[in-house]
């Protein structure tokens, strides 16, 4: 699970059977239910969600022929982008269940297993250390795959427009973005000294608001992005006068696409911001509520991996021989190459398999 509460959970793991244990930080910090009573049923969720997940990242990985053939220079420039923003969705989520699951299992056998054997003040430092650059690292790759989300929704918003750009730009934004928020959150929660544990409620607020406006963002703004290139393909097949049951079937494959896209990220990320709202009624709200809610984010977090396996497979492997010869035979920058969509199009376009379309191939 990614969520920025799970910082204190680092100092309840350290510190909760020393003799240097603050009762104060305890009633600050523990706001959802005793540790003890939910880390086994907890950790149980998110490593068998960060095992599934791991499987589809991996497949997703694996290099394996798309299942279509690009017919022309557009769409051989749009399927190589949209392969790789897929190709770099799945590692980031990858290394990020990666870090749930190796969370989890420290947390679940209930201590740092190289500090087993150590005792005293610096090692409780060093474990808390550990445990709050782990949950770090979640976060960090938790943020960048919310931005290869939108980065993907944006490169289809510019193909349909006939316009490109360059894989650099896209990586600028996906990896430059989350480590402005992540640096952010955690300079909010951990300054003035990294290995305090005195994340008060304000300090969360601060990392939360850093932490899920990229979520709210990628919530709004995809939709929108995914309606405008539907009713831009739409209004494109009418243009030519005629609208067959083929293409009337291709939009509608065309939609429920984009809705099974948005439907995943709907699913695996709005508890975070329910969770994030309740924040500012702690301590009015019943434990209950937030015990099931860590529960369920327990389980739809880390399975964002997996969920995105299904949607984007037809995209094919990361297959690098393959894009690179695509590579060599398109440049991104000269546009006066390909059509937009809604210039000299004819219904040959949306005919044959609608599983050749680029715009359709990560079903």
């Amino acid at each position: 699970m990614a969520t920025p509460a799970l910082q204190p959970m680092c100092c309840w793991f350290v510190h909760d059977n020393t003799s240097e244990h603050d009762n104060s930080s305890h009633e600050t910090t523990m706001t959802i239910a005793d540790w003890h009573t939910v880390v086994i049923s907890y950790d149980t969720l998110c490593i068998i969600a960060s095992i599934l997940s791991i499987l589809g990242a991996t497949y997703q990985l694996l290099p394996r022929k798309p299942e279509m053939t690009p017919r022309s220079d557009k769409e051989r420039q749009s399927f190589y982008i949209q392969n790789r923003i897929v190709c770099w969705l799945a590692f980031v989520d990858l290394l990020a269940s990666l870090g749930i699951l190796v969370r989890s299992c420290i947390w679940i056998s209930g201590s740092l297993p190289w500090l087993k054997h150590i005792h005293g003040r610096r090692a409780n430092d060093f474990s808390h250390l550990s445990c709050a650059v782990l949950s770090a690292w979640i976060q960090f790759f938790y943020i960048c795959t919310y931005f290869w989300t939108l980065t993907y929704a944006v490169h289809q918003y510019r193909a349909v427009h006939g316009r490109y750009s360059a894989m650099w730009m896209y990586h600028c934004v996906s990896w430059g973005l989350p480590s402005i928020c992540s640096v952010t959150a955690l300079l909010a929660l951990y300054l003035p000294s990294f290995y305090s544990c005195e994340i008060t409620e304000w300090k969360l607020q601060i990392a939360y608001f850093t932490s899920c406006l990229p979520i709210v963002i990628v919530m709004i703004v995809n939709p929108i992005l995914y309606y405008l290139i539907s009713e831009r393909v739409d209004s494109s097949i009418r243009s030519q006068g005629l609208y067959t049951d083929l293409q009337r079937q291709y939009m509608k494959n065309l939609r429920s696409k984009f809705l099974s896209v948005i439907l995943v990220f709907y699913v695996c990320w709005s508890p975070n911001l329910l969770n994030g709202i309740l924040l500012l009624w702690i301590g009015r709200v019943d434990l209950g509520v937030y015990l099931a809610l860590w529960h369920y984010m327990a389980v739809v977090n880390p399975l964002q991996a997996f969920l995105n396996s299904i949607v984007y497979h037809n995209v094919g492997g990361c297959r690098f021989n393959w894009t690179k010869s695509i590579k060599h035979s398109i440049h991104p920058w000269k546009k006066d190459k390909y059509r937009p969509v809604n210039q000299d199009l004819s219904h040959t376009d949306y005919e044959g398999s609608n599983e050749e379309s680029p715009l359709l191939s990560y079903r």
